[in-house]
């Protein structure tokens, strides 16, 4: 019913004009193509949303969250801020939890492993910024102060896998409170190495990656 409206087109016509200042009538070439790629993607979710399990709400939807603090060694203190897709509250018979949703355009790497392990599994998405649960676990952090003693999940819709629905973090789990406590050790552990003026910062190794940097001369 949506799609015969033609409310999403009208939504996504009015975004486009208000980003680049032309009538939708005039989009030619690649912007008229990334319009109708967006609105694929738009009516995909919607459907992926309509046909989930569990009733749920939108409580949120781009929310800044800021002055989050993460405590550091000497009286230090670094604070946390981020803008988080989407807030759900999910009804899964008679429990409720907060789901964090965050859309991707690009590839995520989801930990697959049959047997739990907490530690393999904060020491893999700290080792590398591409898993999902790096992200899905600081938006908890972020979120936990809001939403206190509530279950919450964190998942993902990504635009290359839209046929695979909604990917979770930590095999669909709720998220527990000692992982989200671990993590954060992680993230302090993190931080005061960055802010460490004895251990250098290393250029990336991949030559290929370096012609993105804006300190590509330095790297050279």
């Amino acid at each position: 019913q949506y799609k015969q409206s033609n409310t999403i087109e009208a939504f996504v016509n009015k975004a486009f004009q208000s980003e680049t200042k032309v009538d939708e009538s005039q989009l030619l070439g690649l912007p008229y193509l990334i319009k109708k790629v967006a609105i694929k993607i738009m009516e995909s979710i919607i459907d992926l949303d309509i046909a989930q399990q569990h009733p749920f709400r939108v409580i949120g939807l781009e929310k800044k969250i800021e002055q989050i603090a993460l405590p550091l060694s000497n009286n230090r203190t670094i604070w946390l801020k981020g803008f988080i897709d989407r807030i759900d509250e999910v009804k899964e018979g008679e429990h409720h939890y907060i789901r964090i949703i965050d859309y991707k355009s690009g590839g995520l790497t989801f930990y697959k492993n049959r047997k739990w392990d907490m530690e393999s599994y904060l020491s893999a998405i700290f080792s590398d910024k591409k898993y999902a649960g790096l992200q899905g676990l600081f938006y908890a952090v972020l979120l936990e102060n809001q939403f206190p003693n509530q279950p919450m999940k964190a998942a993902f819709y990504v635009g290359r896998e839209l046929q695979k629905g909604l990917q979770y973090i930590v095999n669909a789990s709720f998220i527990e409170a000692e992982l989200l406590e671990q993590f954060k050790l992680g993230l302090q552990e993190k931080m005061e190495e960055l802010f460490n003026l004895q251990i250098p910062f290393e250029a990336n190794p991949s030559i290929e990656n370096r012609q993105y940097s804006p300190y590509k001369a330095l790297l050279a």
